[in-house]
């Protein structure tokens, strides 16, 4: 048994919770009103910008699959259920799997921020130092994703999708944790990465792993390059707004091991807190 040849994730694309929630960012908290408030996670659905984005992350697909996969999961979300659909991969069949779905944000999930920042200022203060292990209020961490339901997930496509194409529709938390366990970061480069305004994960955007040699086409023993890319509007020569894939290439990645020495460079990274 294996991992999959090519395992892709993909994000929902923008859905109305990701308005409500940049608006409050900002500042606006106008759309937070009762019935906002108390509207289940699962059940926001896409803008039409989002399922334009998840059109324009089918086309790639489809041109970079022409034969499709041999497995398609989909987190039960409503956004998540949308985006698949929109792909227009043809024939796909889809199973929908509980394991993939957003990471729970407990009571904060549906308050505005500015409630989350009087009403629980200690966590936020968490929420910002210690992003990899701080959980909301009654909610998952990064690391309680990563190392119960990404480790799941994993196991299976290990005994069940061996040298198959495998793609999984999912959310933005999800997949940053699977990212984590894949590539195996650290504490200190998941903090980096982050921070990193250029590891966001855009809506729509495509996380590609492959056992396959870019260059030589010869399979490694586990997933060992990661290719990324997602939709964005272009200015076309006409002066039209059209859409395009932005396509990160190819990087090969080493699961990180250290030498005592390593590990003491590591931990003197970090400030002795009482002068020691």
């Amino acid at each position: 048994m294996s991992m999959p040849d090519n395992l892709v994730f993909v994000r929902h694309g923008q859905s109305e919770a990701n308005i409500v929630q940049k608006a409050s960012k900002e500042g606006d908290n106008s759309y937070y009103t009762d019935d906002v408030m108390t509207v289940p996670d699962r059940s926001w659905r896409l803008t039409k910008l989002g399922i334009a984005q998840a059109n324009e992350s089918g086309k790639y697909l489809t041109e970079l699959f022409p034969s499709g996969f041999d497995r398609y999961f989909v987190s039960p979300y409503t956004r998540t259920r949308e985006t698949a659909a929109h792909l227009n991969i043809p024939n796909a069949l889809w199973r929908e799997n509980r394991v993939v779905r957003e990471r729970f944000w407990g009571e904060i999930g549906t308050i505005p921020r500015s409630q989350f920042l009087e009403d629980w200022p200690l966590s936020a203060k968490l929420k910002v130092h210690d992003p990899l292990y701080w959980s909301p209020p009654g909610g998952e961490s990064i690391a309680e994703v990563a190392d119960s339901r990404v480790h799941g997930l994993l196991g299976t496509l290990h005994r069940e999708n061996s040298k198959e194409n495998v793609i999984v529709v999912s959310h933005g938390e999800f997949i940053r944790a699977a990212m984590l366990t894949i590539e195996r970061w650290s504490d200190e480069e998941y903090v980096a990465r982050e921070t990193d305004p250029g590891s966001m994960i855009h809506n729509g955007m495509i996380v590609h792993y492959t056992r396959i040699n870019p260059e030589t086409g010869e399979r490694a023993s586990r997933l060992e390059w990661i290719r990324i890319a997602y939709p964005q509007q272009v200015n076309t020569a006409e002066g039209a707004t059209g859409w395009g894939m932005r396509v990160i290439p190819w990087r090969f990645f080493d699961r990180q091991e250290l030498t005592n020495q390593g590990l003491l460079e590591v931990v003197h990274s970090h400030p002795n807190r009482l002068g020691g």
